[in-house]
């Protein structure tokens, strides 16, 4: 700390007298600007921006890029992410002229965790991926140890355990190969949380325990914070309320002196939680807002999201009925625009597709010597159509394997087993037309022109049969690996109008009346209930398309909230739909749901197999209504 102060004292006289600006001179102030990032980030700007100042002057490239990324620092960390990520593409231009490779990973790495922290996650695979391939070419062990710790983090933010544990399990490996047992111990506390994340507390807390002994050893401040706010959510997830307060204190505690914003809101978050189970809400109260006014300040969404909700707890607890409800929909509709499910599949689509450039790279040149440069786009959408098919046959296999791990198939229910393989079949036939009209192309009975009108075509298939082929093998693992319904209060309000939004906008003539009150709370499992609203409204449709008129009538009695799904449309004597297979699976998948959730429900059935109406009793939450 001495040295440090000594060397911003050194800074301030040089820039009041007349000595030559060097390449030295510049490396101090980008020292001193990374040395201040979490404790004064107004200090990072003024010795960043002086770095990047004279670095130009002089024409020092490697000064001009450490400014860069210093300043790209500062705007992610204070939410700006609009501003760094247009200094970041400046950075990323300047990498292009450097020869050497440890320098590339260094600012590639930096790149990549402000996409992650912005929740840009394709482009921080996209920056990780390449470093990682830099890195495994030149041998360097201890940068792809780097990169692999920090992708197992961005892995666990988006929410994809088994990634995770993998890049963290290699990243440990890597550091203790190399004798770095304290690097070796970061990766192993982030399994921790990984595996915290995953539902797997008693696994969390021994690599949890671990690695604590390592950063005590190091008198690592920060990383000793972030374990023992592993430990505190240890025993808030196990019931112990006392030893989860102990430990998460001294986390938050320790933060004050890291200064690391969203290590605190992760800590801050937890205390108010804590706070609330132990009703006292004063001090609930004051986490909460601190968190709402940092997570607003930084804009970070996830936190913003998680402050809302805990304040729907506190203002409930507190019978303020209008602001709990407020404060709900709000995080729901923040939830919204974080989109999980949507950036897991993403991230499956761009692994993909990164995997079949690099093997495209690998090719003999000789391979491509007949594609003309005009079919570049007919083969791109090839190519895109594929990878497509490669994420949806992955999610297969994985289920698939959970199958094998059965006794015999004849041990699951006759209806998961058509959802399943029903599922595959049309991924069979999905990839037996692509293979078709490849060799069709390869054999040149067809011209590009005809080509491209195939794959649009096949596009078109695919996108609408995609979603439904996801929620199926979503719901096909659910079952077979016997998970419980995470079931929560869930306001009735935001499946009237969050599920239903998507096929108003899509021009469906789809009529809602709700005569429930404001506020009224569900305990269902959201996942679930999405699925089950979104099937039902495919099944109706399936008959009439474009044509369809469907209501939808909300009420209650005393302990349930009734919803009825009606199909109104006119279509004739004897309506068909187009796979009567498929229209089965539907079927069969909304029996399943209501099944594991506990839900009564009417299917009326006026024209043979075709249903027209639908009928959900859905259990009220002990609440109420708030």
């Amino acid at each position: 700390m001495i040295l440090f102060k000594n060397a911003d004292s050194i800074a301030q006289k040089q820039d009041t007298t007349e000595i030559k600006y060097d390449t030295s001179y510049v490396d101090l102030l980008n020292t001193i600007s990374s040395k201040y990032r979490f404790r004064n980030p107004d200090s990072v700007l003024l010795y960043a921006n002086k770095a990047l100042d004279i670095s130009t002057k002089i024409d020092y490239k490697q000064g001009t890029l450490i400014a860069l990324s210093r300043l790209g620092d500062y705007y992610s960390d204070s939410g700006n992410y609009e501003k760094a990520t247009t200094i970041y593409a400046d950075l990323q231009q300047f990498i292009k002229e450097v020869d050497d490779p440890n320098v590339q990973i260094n600012f590639l790495i930096t790149i990549a965790i402000h996409y992650t922290i912005s929740y840009d996650h394709a482009d921080a695979l996209k920056n990780f991926t390449q470093a990682l391939n830099i890195a495994k070419k030149n041998k360097l062990i201890k940068k792809e140890a780097l990169i692999r710790h920090n992708m197992g983090y961005m892995f666990t933010v988006v929410d994809m355990p088994e990634d995770a544990h993998k890049e963290f399990t290699i990243a440990d490996e890597l550091y203790r190969s190399i004798g770095e047992p304290l690097k070796a111990a970061y990766s192993k506390s982030n399994m921790a949380l990984n595996a915290l994340n995953a539902g797997k507390p008693e696994k969390a807390i021994g690599y949890a325990r671990a690695s604590l002994k390592q950063f005590i050893t190091e008198k690592d401040m920060l990383w000793m914070a972030r374990s023992y706010g592993i430990h505190g959510r240890y025993h808030y997830e196990t019931n112990n309320l006392d030893s989860a307060l102990f430990y998460t204190t001294k986390a938050e505690k320790l933060l004050h002196v890291v200064e690391n914003h969203r290590d605190w809101l992760k800590q801050a978050n937890l205390l108010t939680k804590i706070y609330l189970d132990k009703r006292n809400l004063k001090k609930a109260e004051f986490y909460a807002d601190s968190s709402l006014v940092l997570a607003k300040k930084i804009n970070d969404s996830l936190y913003l999201s998680l402050a809302h909700n805990n304040f729907f707890l506190l203002e409930n607890y507190k019978q303020n009925k209008t602001k709990a409800i407020e404060h709900k929909l709000e995080a729901e509709r923040i939830d919204k625009r974080l989109s999980k499910k949507q950036r897991i599949l993403n991230l499956r689509l761009l692994q993909t597709d990164l995997a079949l450039k690099a093997q495209q790279e690998k090719n003999d040149a000789n391979n491509f010597a007949v594609v003309k440069d005009d079919n570049n786009f007919t083969l791109a959408s090839v190519c895109l159509l594929l990878t497509i098919l490669l994420i949806a046959l992955l999610i297969f296999r994985e289920v698939y394997a959970l199958l094998k791990t059965k006794n015999s198939l004849q041990t699951q229910s006759q209806n998961q087993n058509q959802i399943f393989f029903s599922a595959g079949k049309d991924l069979e036939k999905t990839i037996d037309d692509l293979k078709i009209v490849l060799s069709t192309y390869e054999n040149k009975e067809i011209v590009a022109e005809e080509m491209e009108e195939l794959t649009s075509y096949l596009k078109d298939n695919l996108s609408k049969s995609e979603v439904d082929l996801t929620d199926v093998l979503y719901w096909a693992k659910f079952k077979l690996k016997g998970i419980e319904p995470n079931k929560k209060e869930y306001l009735i309000k935001s499946i009237l109008f969050d599920v239903l939004k998507p096929y108003k906008t899509k021009g469906l003539n789809l009529k809602c009346k709700n005569d429930c009150k404001e506020g009224l709370l569900l305990f269902l499992d959201q996942q679930h209930i999405e699925l089950l609203v979104k099937t039902i409204i495919q099944l109706l449709i399936a008959k009439s398309q474009e044509k369809a008129q469907i209501f939808v009538h909300c009420y209650t009695n005393q302990t349930h909230c009734i919803l009825s799904f009606e199909d109104n449309t006119n279509t004739g004597k004897n309506p068909q739909v187009k796979t009567l297979e498929n229209y089965k699976v539907k079927l069969d998948l909304i029996k399943e749901i209501c099944s594991v959730n506990a839900i009564d429900f009417t299917i009326h059935y006026p024209q043979k197999q075709l249903v027209s109406k639908i009928t959900l009793n859905i259990p009220l939450s002990k609440k109420g209504i708030i």
